[in-house]
C-alpha cells in the first residue's frame, strides 16, 4: 500500500519513489489551498525533498482546502529501479492525473450552478465552513486506497485554472461565476450583488461570502469548469438551531481536519437543505450532542452570572441607609427632570491663598503617593455636614435608578455606605465624588437624579501637603 503523501495528496511508496516521479508529477502538483500565501505563484513550487509537510488551520469561514493529518512514517529502504511497487505507484499517479482532468466535467448545465449528488447515509464527510445561523457546509470525503476525493480533485483543478486565468475585462453580472480573490488565492465564486467597484460573492466550493474588487477578480474561460457541479452542501445539525460563539470555536477546530460519519440525513420542510446527524469517530459521539452540551454549559454559566449579579444588587440595596420617619426631603421627578450640569449650576467655595484658616481633613488616602489631601474650611463644616445628610436622606428615599446622559452631569451615587454628589465622566463612565474628592466607578443601580432642593455649593478643596508624613 502507498504510504508517503505529497503536499497535493498524491501517494507514493516512499520519498525516493516520489522523487523519481517528480519530472512528470510537478506539472499537476498543487499545494494545499490553505498553505498558499499572498504573492506565491505556481513557479514557487519546490521538489518533494524541499517541501514542508504541515497543516495550517485558517480562521473560518474561508476558502481553503483541508490538509490531512500528518502521518507517522517508519524508515524504509529505497526500492530498486523499476520495482513492482514503483510501477504500481506510477500507474496510480497516471490514473489520478486523468481523474483530475475530468473532475467537474460531464452533465454540466451551462449558465446554471447545480449541486452534485448528495452523500448517502453512512458516508464519510468533512466540514468546510460553519456559520452563526446554524448552517454548516460539508463535502463527501470519498477518496479510497490513497486517492483523492472528488471534492479535492475538483478544487485542485480549480486551483490550477485560477493561477493561469486572466483578469476580468468588464464588470460581471449578478449570478455570473468568476475566480474571486481570497487571502492571496483565487477561487470559484458566484456574484450575488454588484455595487460600483465592489462585488459580493459566494465561494460555492467552500460556503463563505465576501466582498471583493471586480478588477482584482479573474475570468473562468473553461465553460465546463465554470459551471461544474459543486460538491459542498449546506446542512443543519438536527437538534441545533443556531451556533453560539463557543459552538463556533469548537467547529472551527474541526473544519477540514476531522472526518465524520453521516449517520442520518433528512429533508427539511420549506428548505432545500437537509438535517443531518454527524458522528465523531474519534469520540464515538455525535457532533450534534456535543454542540448541545456546549450550549447547555454556556447557559448554565450565563445563569450563574445573572444570579451573582442579582445577589450583588440585593446586597447593595440592603447596605443603603434607610430614611428616618421624621425626615421629609423632595426627590427628582423622572418625568420632567432636567440634568444638572457642573459648569452651569455648581459653585465652589475655594480657599484663598495667603490667608490662615482652620481646616478639616476629609480624605487623605493618596497623601503618601501624591501629597494631595481633601479639606473643608472649619467655618463651612456645618453646611458641609448638612449637604451630606441631605444626600443620604434623598438617596435613601429615591428608588428611581438613573443613568447620566451628558458629559459633566452631576447626580447622586452610593459608594462605601454613603450617598454623595458626583460628577459624571462620559468617556469612561467613572464618577468624581465632589464631597470626598476621589474618582471611582459604581454599579448602575447605585445612581440617582440630583434632588431639586440639594445645595449646589461644593465646599471640598484639594490641597498639597508640604510636610512629609511620618
Amino acid at each position: 500500500m502507498p504510504s508517503y503523501e505529497c503536499r497535493c495528496g498524491a501517494f507514493y511508496c516512499d520519498v525516493e519513489c516520489q522523487r523519481a516521479d517528480w519530472p512528470v508529477h510537478k506539472d499537476i502538483c498543487m499545494p494545499r489551498l490553505n498553505n498558499r500565501q499572498r504573492g506565491q505563484t505556481k513557479g514557487n513550487q519546490s521538489p518533494p525533498d524541499q517541501q514542508q509537510k504541515q497543516s495550517h488551520k485558517q480562521e473560518s469561514p474561508r476558502p481553503s482546502a483541508p490538509a490531512p493529518k500528518q502521518r507517522q512514517m517508519s524508515p524504509k529502504s529505497s526500492p530498486e529501479e523499476n520495482s513492482p511497487t514503483e510501477k504500481v505507484s506510477r500507474l496510480g499517479t497516471k490514473l489520478q492525473r486523468l481523474k483530475i482532468a475530468k473532475s467537474g466535467s460531464g452533465a454540466v448545465s451551462r449558465g446554471i450552478l447545480q449541486a452534485g449528488p448528495f452523500p448517502r447515509e453512512g458516508a464519510m464527510v468533512k466540514i468546510t465552513a460553519s456559520l452563526p445561523s446554524g448552517v454548516i457546509y460539508i463535502y463527501h470525503n470519498n477518496g479510497k486506497d490513497g486517492q483523492q476525493s472528488d471534492y479535492y480533485l475538483l478544487t485542485n483543478r480549480m486551483y490550477k485554472a485560477a493561477n493561469e486565468a486572466g483578469p476580468l475585462k468588464e464588470v460581471p453580472s449578478v449570478d455570473d461565476v468568476i475566480f474571486a480573490p481570497f487571502l492571496g488565492g483565487y477561487y470559484r465564486a458566484k456574484v450575488l450583488a454588484v455595487n460600483g467597484e465592489k462585488l459580493q460573492v459566494f465561494y460555492v466550493d467552500f460556503g463563505n461570502i465576501d466582498k471583493v474588487e471586480w478588477k482584482e477578480s479573474r475570468e473562468i474561460a473553461d465553460e465546463g469548469l465554470k459551471w461544474a457541479k459543486y460538491l459542498t452542501y449546506p446542512v443543519m445539525l438536527e437538534g441545533v438551531e443556531t451556533f453560539s460563539g463557543e459552538m463556533l470555536k469548537l467547529l472551527e477546530t474541526l473544519e477540514h481536519v476531522e472526518e465524520f460519519e453521516m449517520v442520518k440525513a433528512n429533508s427539511m420542510s420549506n428548505s432545500e437543505m437537509k438535517s443531518v446527524v454527524l458522528k465523531r469517530l474519534k469520540k464515538s459521539l455525535t457532533l450534534n450532542m456535543e454542540l448541545m452540551e456546549v450550549q447547555e454549559r454556556v447557559l448554565r454559566e450565563r445563569q450563574e452570572r445573572e444570579r451573582e449579579r442579582l445577589e450583588k444588587e440585593k446586597k447593595a440595596k440592603q447596605e443603603q441607609p434607610t430614611l428616618p420617619a421624621d425626615v421629609d426631603v423632595e426627590i427628582a421627578d423622572p418625568s420632567n427632570y432636567k440634568p444638572v450640569l457642573f459648569d452651569e449650576s455648581m459653585e465652589t467655595s475655594q480657599l484663598t491663598c495667603g490667608t490662615t484658616k482652620k481646616l478639616l481633613i476629609i480624605d487623605a488616602s493618596e497623601v503618601l503617593e501624591t501629597r494631595i489631601i481633601s479639606v473643608v474650611a472649619a467655618e463651612n463644616a456645618r453646611k458641609y455636614t448638612a449637604i451630606l445628610e441631605h444626600c443620604s436622606f434623598a438617596g435613601a428615599k429615591d428608588s428611581n435608578v438613573y443613568k447620566p446622559v451628558e458629559e459633566g452631569e452631576v447626580c447622586l451615587v452610593f459608594h462605601q455606605d454613603d450617598w454623595s454628589r458626583a460628577l459624571y465622566d462620559i468617556s469612561d463612565g467613572s464618577y468624581m465624588l465632589l464631597d470626598v474628592g476621589i474618582i471611582t466607578s459604581v454599579p448602575a443601580a447605585n445612581v440617582r437624579r440630583f434632588p431639586p432642593q440639594l445645595s449646589h455649593m461644593v465646599y471640598n478643596n484639594e490641597c498639597s501637603s508640604k510636610i512629609s508624613p511620618s
